[in-house]
């Protein structure tokens, strides 16, 4: 009798669960329309939330294992409900403001819509084309939808939700970078890799925080404060605490890539927000004793610069450092070289879908040795490994409109959607920054540079008003 009652207590309990399912989400789509902004600008902190959580409860330590399995445990009950309620959240808030902007009495604006078109055709050719048409297929999984649902609702934001959700990104990236330097003291094997050997700062640890990986907390450092710079803190204080927070995170992170698009970000950030500066206003009286300081350390720079060239018998030393092993790293990309070569071979197999997605998955580590390889680390690249050509040019495509769309909007959003499009692209070059299988933290800049853009959207292009908050 039992052997009866147990399979059909269980399709009970599934049936009942499902309507629960279908009900909170109904209830919460109607009460999401009580909010005339939605709810999505929330799941900046809602991610940044279920992955501390995630982290801080697993069971990673640095000082066991070093960084070869560092990536994102979730093995705590806890933490995987956070995660799915996390992408529930995101996806009934998304779908709220799809519906708001797709009813009968809105009309697509023209960007938006080829925006949308444009994100669409990246996501069909290198989510549905492998999935269906390469040597390596295999069923369809729904979290593949949920970054076609939440890019969507990202791009069909109106401006005031998007504005809510920059500040929402940057309050919920300095509480999370804060608590991260917090636990250095407290747990530096959660938080620290002490074996790292291939950065700039000898003898000092690589931070990862709360992250499942350094990159990814040096990225989102430097997405703080690239909103920081775009919209400051109403108070002083707490303006500078955050820059603070920002530069340590960002500093001990020691990601060359993301310092190397912080630094070049910079720049366009000030020329967006303040153009280049007159002659009038350099040499004026506030500005000139500044202004010769500058001017002799940049005077002092190419002295000692060609004194090296001329005296300090550059060919030798540059011969001895390529023939080391910090050398050969630098050369190698850190041994992403050999990760290339993997990708390019497969799409050599199959150039026009590509591997399939389950390339750098658990079984195709096993079949080439390497288990740390889980993504092409090139965007370009991994797109032409796993999609072929088809999912190449969509992913080219999409990413020249992101560029062009963050550029055009530079000045309107004060540098930030250029920042964000600027960064991207430079760490397409060795990461894969894009990515349509999750929905995490290491996506957030790639979903704000969207709601940048749609902020923007049918706006005069002109600085907004009001920047504190």
């Amino acid at each position: 009798m039992l052997e009866y009652l147990f399979p059909a207590g269980f399709l009970i309990a599934a049936f009942l669960g499902a309507w629960v399912v279908i009900l909170v989400s109904v209830g919460s789509l109607q009460m999401a329309r009580r909010f005339p902004d939605g709810l999505l600008h929330y799941y900046f902190y809602a991610v940044l939330f279920s992955n501390c959580l995630a982290i801080f409860l697993s069971t990673r330590s640095f000082a066991e294992a070093g960084e070869t399995i560092q990536e994102g445990l979730t093995t705590n009950p806890l933490a995987a409900w956070a995660i799915r309620l996390t992408s529930l959240f995101a996806l009934l808030a998304s779908a709220d403001l799809i519906t708001r902007y797709l009813g009968p009495s809105r009309r697509i604006g023209g960007i938006r819509a080829f925006l949308s078109i444009v994100f669409g055709f990246f996501w069909v050719t290198n989510i549905v084309v492998p999935a269906l048409f390469s040597p390596h297929t295999m069923p369809f999984q729904l979290n593949w939808f949920y970054s076609l649902v939440l890019g969507m609702g990202m791009i069909f934001m109106v401006a005031s939700g998007a504005t809510l959700s920059i500040r929402s990104c940057r309050n919920a990236i300095f509480v999370f970078c804060a608590v991260s330097l917090l636990l250095i003291p407290i747990r530096p094997d959660l938080v620290m890799q002490s074996d790292y050997t291939q950065g700039y700062l000898p003898g000092i640890p690589r931070f990862a925080g709360l992250a499942p990986h350094a990159i990814v907390m040096g990225m989102n450092a430097a997405l703080g404060l690239w909103c920081l710079m775009a919209y400051p803190m109403a108070s002083r204080t707490l303006n500078r605490l955050c820059w603070l927070i920002g530069l340590s995170a960002l500093f001990l992170a020691q990601s060359k890539t993301v310092w190397f698009s912080f630094l070049v970000s910079l720049p366009v950030m000030l020329y967006c927000q303040h153009g280049l500066p007159s002659w009038q206003s350099l040499t004026a009286s506030r500005h000139r004793s500044l202004f010769a300081l500058l001017g002799s350390l940049t005077l002092l720079g190419i002295t000692v610069v060609t004194a090296i060239l001329l005296f300090g018998n550059v060919g030798t030393r540059l011969e001895h450092f390529l023939g080391s092993s910090e050398g050969a790293q630098v050369m190698s990309l850190t041994g992403r070289d050999q990760i290339w070569a993997v990708a390019l071979s497969e799409w050599d197999r199959s150039p026009i879908v590509g591997y399939g997605l389950p390339l750098f998955g658990l079984e195709h580590q096993a079949q080439i040795g390497m288990k740390f390889a889980t993504s092409g680390h090139n965007q370009m690249i991994d797109s032409l490994g796993r999609a072929g050509t088809v999912g190449a040019a969509g992913t080219l495509l999409y990413a020249l409109t992101l560029l062009w769309l963050g550029l055009r909007f530079g000045r309107s959003s004060r540098g930030l959607s250029a920042a964000l499009a600027i960064s991207i692209v430079i760490r397409m070059i060795s990461e894969v920054p894009i990515t349509l299988g999750n929905i995490g933290i290491d996506s957030l800049p790639y979903y704000l540079l969207l709601a940048v853009i749609a902020a923007h959207l049918g706006k005069p292009d002109s600085r907004g008003a009001t920047t504190h908050a």
